[in-house]
C-alpha cells in the first residue's frame, strides 16, 4: 500500500506558518523577559525611573 501524500490531512500550510510564528514570538518574548530580568538583578537602579513612573500612574488621587 502506498503511503498517503498528505501526512496531516486538513492541516494547512497557513496553519503551520501560524504555529511557527507563534513559537517564534513566544521564544522572542521569553528571551526579552530573561534579558530584562537579568538587567534588573545586576543593576536595580536601571529601572528606577520606570518604577517611579508606574508608581505615579497607579497612585490614587
Amino acid at each position: 500500500m502506498a503511503p498517503p501524500r498528505n501526512l496531516r490531512p486538513g492541516f494547512s500550510r497557513r496553519a503551520q506558518y501560524t504555529v511557527f510564528a507563534a513559537y517564534v514570538l513566544a521564544a522572542t518574548g521569553a528571551l526579552l523577559g530573561a534579558i530584562l530580568l537579568t538587567i534588573s538583578i545586576i543593576d536595580p537602579r536601571a529601572f528606577a525611573a520606570l518604577r517611579g513612573a508606574l508608581r505615579e500612574a497607579t497612585t490614587p488621587i
